[in-house]
């Protein structure tokens, strides 16, 4: 059988339902014209849980491994490494050798990459999104790694014979690890089956924000929080909904201003109640200290949302006056103007065109076809 190996670093699992959801989609949308196998091995701190399943769908054949975390590093690579190289003879007697190998963001599952090139003489393509190479505004990035971690990263880089990344932005902090010529900037994908043009709202309803996030630090939860506070306290009429990780702080800073009545937080939620949400929404807001291409906008333009975003990785190469408003990250100010202005403005947004397209650049369909073009590269 011809197929590509997918190894994803992050993958949606019972370890974590979300977690490289967008890894998923993207693999989604290449099984249009591919068939693949996805391997995925993954522990998680003080997990015991040793486990393998096995899913199958059409062009998608999916092994989920476990290993039992350990407090020893060099430990948890060994198991790492053993646990794929067991599904590996399962699946190369099964289906033979793979036409090339896919990662999607590249360590740990990078690792065991090198191994297949140079055993198997097989082609590796990176899909990469790791906000690791984002140096502005972030506390963890690359440079504040260990040098034996550089070295390794920088090693497994130069093993992949294309590198996608989702932003220019990404590719450019890429090349200064791996001297590799092939690189394509192709952007996250959307399921516009249910991410699509948003429903009409009553015409005396208050103006809605919608934010989705994992709720982490560099997302600035708070930051949107208290411009909010600011705004609603000054009388404007003015909702948001807030979907993601609940978290101590954010219902705190709710509840102890008084604002439940015009912001809701409604949790984590499945992928196609987002998009209901978004739907009904009238505008996004994102707020983080840095980002690559948040799948968030895409998905909010595509539902024909105006989206206001701080200006940070390649946020900026997808919004422009007809579709959005960029700020400076972390300037609150910045943030209350634009929210105001976008709200007595609001009807110079084509709703409609706004949809139209983003839809057609972020489909399955078209990412599956651009992403299987980098393939036939790839091979010759």
């Amino acid at each position: 059988m011809e197929y590509i190996l997918v190894l994803p670093s992050w993958y949606p699992s019972k370890l974590d339902n979300f977690r490289g959801d967008f890894n998923e989609r993207l693999v989604n949308s290449v099984a249009i014209l591919n068939t693949q196998v996805v391997v995925f091995v993954s522990t998680l701190r003080n997990s015991k849980i040793k486990d393998i399943e096995v899913f199958e769908e059409e062009n998608i054949i999916t092994y989920k491994a476990y290993f039992a975390h350990s407090k020893y590093d060099l430990i948890n690579v060994y198991r790492l490494i053993k646990l794929y190289l067991s599904i590996f003879k399962i699946v190369f007697k099964k289906y033979g050798l793979p036409k090339l190998v896919h990662n999607y963001v590249f360590f740990p599952s990078g690792i065991i990459s090198v191994y297949l090139k140079y055993r198997y003489n097989l082609k590796l393509v990176l899909t990469e999104h790791w906000s690791l190479f984002n140096y502005k505004n972030n506390v963890n990035h690359i440079y504040t790694q260990s040098i034996y971690k550089r070295r390794l990263y920088s090693k497994i880089l130069k093993s992949f014979d294309s590198i996608i990344s989702v932003s220019k932005s990404l590719e450019v902090s890429i090349s200064e690890w791996t001297p590799i010529s092939k690189k394509y900037i192709l952007p996250n994908v959307v399921n516009v089956t249910f991410f699509n043009k948003k429903k009409h709202t009553e015409p005396n309803s208050p103006f809605t924000f919608i934010h989705v996030s994992d709720t982490g630090p560099h997302k600035n939860v708070l930051g949107i929080l208290n411009v909010f506070k600011n705004l609603i306290g000054n009388g404007v009429a003015v909702n948001l909904i807030l979907i993601g990780k609940e978290k101590e702080e954010i219902s705190a800073f709710i509840k102890n201003n008084f604002l439940n009545e015009n912001i809701k937080l409604l949790g984590e939620l499945p992928y196609q109640e987002v998009a209901d949400a978004m739907r009904v929404s009238d505008a996004f807001v994102l707020f983080s200290n840095y980002e690559n291409m948040p799948c968030v906008i895409l998905e909010a333009l595509c539902c024909g949302l105006p989206v206001i975003s701080s200006n940070v990785g390649g946020v900026s190469t997808v919004l422009d006056k007809t579709n959005g408003l960029l700020i400076e990250p972390s300037n609150e100010e910045q943030l209350e103007n634009a929210i105001i202005q976008m709200m007595e403005n609001y009807n110079q947004f084509d709703i409609s065109q706004i949809s139209a397209k983003a839809i057609e650049l972020y489909n399955y369909d078209n990412i599956g076809k651009l992403t299987n073009k980098i393939y036939l590269e790839t091979l010759k």
